[in-house]
């Protein structure tokens, strides 16, 4: 992913609408590139100052280093969620075609032993 997605990204991310699959390739974008990096820093700062007014308190930005690995853990744990849903999809569809194997031989067996198939 380059600068430009990555910062495309960002406001995506933030608000939780970003696509899961391009989330890795994002996350390897901004633990690689500081520019990045710090626009998303800078996007979060930005949202939790927004979000401090809205709830009348005092915004500390000391806090901005953990809410962003917080944000960084919401991303991985995203990322991992989408993974194992994609491996059960397909252990899904593997199993139902298995299945649907198994029936279609056991039909053509009951059909040959009753003498519909001569092969």
């Amino acid at each position: 992913m380059e600068c430009r997605e990555a910062r495309l990204m960002v406001s995506h991310v933030l608000d939780g609408s970003a696509d899961t699959a391009k989330l890795e390739d994002f996350l390897w974008h901004i633990e690689n590139c500081s520019s990045c990096r710090e626009e998303l820093m800078y996007g979060l700062n930005l949202q939790q100052a927004l979000d401090s007014l809205d709830e009348n308190v005092d915004y500390e930005l000391e806090s901005s280093e953990a809410s962003f690995h917080k944000l960084i853990q919401r991303i991985k744990t995203r990322i991992f969620l989408y993974d194992r849903y994609r491996r059960f999809k397909w252990m899904i569809y593997t199993c139902g075609f298995w299945a649907l194997v198994f029936a279609v031989v056991m039909q053509m067996m009951h059909w040959h032993s009753m003498g519909f198939l001569f092969f």
